[in-house]
């Protein structure tokens, strides 16, 4: 078992460094929110734990095997950038990054 972490855009990553860590915050969260406290106890069950308050994504899990990562594809804009495919942005004189929509959409 491999504990992860969840990052801002959602994706989870390898945390096993950080277990000490991680598992002390999860413990702390748990006794001021009257929580059950056997942390270790509820990731082998399978249970998303909390470390932090107040961001959706500040929790832990263990999973069974390392996450491949996100394979992110890119596009060449016709401005001239490498951007992630969902970000493109069609304008009159072709494709465009987001930060050169404004001088290309006349």
């Amino acid at each position: 078992m491999r504990l992860q972490e969840q990052m801002e855009n959602g994706n989870w990553v390898d945390a096993e460094s950080r277990r000490e860590r991680y598992i002390q915050m999860a413990i702390d969260y748990a006794r001021e929110h009257g929580e059950n406290t056997d942390i270790e106890a509820r990731l082998a069950a399978g249970e998303e734990v909390r470390i932090i308050p107040n961001y959706w994504y500040a929790v832990i899990r263990e999973t069974q095997k390392a996450q491949k990562p996100e394979k992110i594809e890119t596009v060449l804009c016709d401005c001239g950038h490498r951007v992630r495919r969902e970000s493109v942005m069609n304008t009159s004189t072709g494709t465009s990054c987001p930060d050169c929509y404004d001088r290309m959409s006349y």
